[in-house]
């Protein structure tokens, strides 16, 4: 009856062991994830400034028939690392809690294409450098800054604090390191208490959590290779390509660190189940030369 009852026990504990350790990884490829470094790396790899660039390109040869600005006036003076400078640092102000100002975006270079074109234009058509003429540069420079830092908001940051996600997602990010080590604890919790309830025959718990964590393992692997075998978050309908290409380049991001935790897990737990059944067959080996010897 104990042993039926321990059994029960251990069987019970090592259920929540698989959830625990679920709910562990998870919390954990989250901490990896949201994480400014980790923004930057997905913008990098997918050679997004690059994206960028061919969308305000796109952008200005159709705004011509409406500006009459050549494109060249704006591009000539873009380039990816000037690009990529206002997405890092848009991406800094979201980490750092802080509004960015578009303002504050370095493009000197359009700036100063900009005045050479009115200036150009103004004196081919005799037209008079007044405040009227002021007003109407400063306000092109102005636009184009906005118009480059919208397009470099490839997270949509802006979109996100507008619609009131970003505090929840601060919210998050302040109770994610206490639910994680709250998430530690329990692994730790159920692993002594799995312990204890085998203490008789100690090496049964290897068994118990080698199970577990090939169980988790096994759990966490199954939908993370549907969802990059199908290109599930391919299926995604955001019409900007630099958009489409940061989201489900994070996404599918998180879904391979998850793939490797899980992967690592049920090996892990493998290893413990192949020691818990040597250290078994040791122990029968023993019995069995005692065993001998008593019968000689």
């Amino acid at each position: 009856m104990k042993k039926a009852s321990t059994y029960i026990f251990s069987l019970i504990l090592s259920v929540l062991m698989v959830f625990a350790i679920i709910g562990t990884l998870i919390l954990a490829v989250v901490k990896i994830s949201v994480s400014e470094n980790s923004a930057v790396k997905i913008t990098e790899k997918k050679n997004i400034s690059n994206l960028v660039y061919s969308q305000l390109e796109k952008y200005y040869n159709e705004k011509y028939y409406s500006s009459g600005i050549p494109s060249e006036v704006y591009m000539g003076a873009l380039n990816e690392d000037v690009i990529e400078n206002i997405m890092k640092a848009q991406i800094k102000s979201a980490f750092d809690r802080k509004d960015y100002n578009y303002k504050d975006s370095d493009i000197s270079g359009v700036e100063e294409n900009l005045e050479k074109f009115f200036s150009s234009y103004a004196d081919e058509n005799d037209i008079e450098k007044d405040s009227k003429y002021n007003k109407k540069l400063e306000n092109a420079k102005d636009n184009a800054k906005k118009v480059i830092s919208d397009y470099c908001d490839v997270y949509k940051i802006n979109t996100l604090k507008s619609q009131g996600i970003n505090g929840k997602i601060y919210k998050i990010l302040d109770i994610l390191q206490f639910v994680f080590t709250a998430a530690l604890a329990t692994v730790g919790i159920v692993a002594v208490l799995l312990i204890l309830f085998n203490i008789k025959e100690i090496s049964i718990f290897l068994y118990w959590l080698g199970i577990s964590c090939l169980v988790s393992g096994v759990m966490g692997s199954i939908p993370c290779i549907y969802l990059i075998v199908s290109n599930y978050f391919g299926s995604f309908t955001i019409k900007q390509p630099h958009i489409f290409m940061t989201y489900t380049g994070a996404l599918n991001g998180m879904t391979e660190y998850f793939l490797i935790f899980s992967i690592c897990t049920a090996v892990f737990g493998i290893f413990l189940i192949t020691a818990y059944a040597v250290a078994v067959a040791k122990s029968k080996d023993k019995t069995l030369n005692q065993n001998t010897k008593i019968v000689k």
